[in-house]
């Protein structure tokens, strides 16, 4: 005659790509991934969860990462990446920055480019050197290993010139605020669209999150997204 008591039916995990952050959470104690939990409590609402891989396998003895809300998760996450790291002031920042980083390989980039610009003449002079020597009678079969490494160190120097013109043709970025304007109001629109699109932004910029075992998480994110809203 007693009443039944009320026991929470265990978790599973969810793991079919519905959810904002699927594949982006990874546990900072195991390096494991995060996955989808829901929670079925008789009579009560469904909760879900971000929860450790290894900890939903294994137990909690297994790894100390703590599960996240999945509401409280994707809304701190959302609000981060739109309100502060893709916000107008930031993203002026992150200009200013690349373009004194533009700077400075510039600068030494030159003195590279000088630096090989002679090894490359040192290199040519010795290799018709070795030319000479065979258009004047010299037994050519000597010389054939010592022309294939001038020239295999030849064609080093030119990729190595060639890499240092596609930096330099980079070029600094400038900030556009018409741009960003029109930008940021597209951007609100496709907060108010469908759940795909919302995670497709999530992961276009979002790297990674890394929660710990002291409920504190950092999250990394793609610099050449960033770079490409400037282009």
């Amino acid at each position: 005659g007693r009443p039944a008591r009320e026991v929470s039916a265990p978790s599973y995990p969810d793991n079919r790509g519905k959810y904002l952050l699927s594949g982006l959470i990874h546990c900072g104690s195991c390096k494991a991934n995060y996955i989808a939990a829901r929670t079925l409590h008789r009579k009560k609402k469904t909760h879900v969860y971000y929860v450790c891989n290894t900890k939903q396998r294994g137990g909690n003895g297994r790894c100390s990462g703590p599960n996240v809300n999945l509401a409280v998760a994707e809304g701190v996450v959302l609000d981060a990446l739109f309100n502060t790291i893709l916000s107008e002031g930031e993203i002026k920042k992150f200009i200013e920055a690349f373009n004194e980083f533009v700077d400075n390989a510039g600068d030494q980039s030159h003195e590279e480019k000088k630096r090989l610009g002679k090894e490359k003449a040192q290199v040519e002079r010795e290799l018709a050197n070795i030319k000479r020597a065979v258009l004047s009678g010299v037994e050519s079969r000597s010389f054939a290993q010592e022309i294939q490494e001038r020239q295999r160190m030849l064609d080093d120097l030119n990729a190595q010139l060639k890499n240092l013109e596609n930096l330099n043709s980079s070029g600094k970025i400038s900030y556009d605020s018409g741009k960003f304007e029109e930008w940021a109001k597209n951007l609100k629109s496709l907060m108010m669209s469908d759940f795909d699109t919302r995670r497709e932004m999530a992961r276009r910029f979002v790297k990674k999150i890394e929660v710990h075992s002291d409920r504190t998480a950092e999250m990394s994110w793609d610099p050449q997204a960033i770079l490409n809203l400037a282009n």
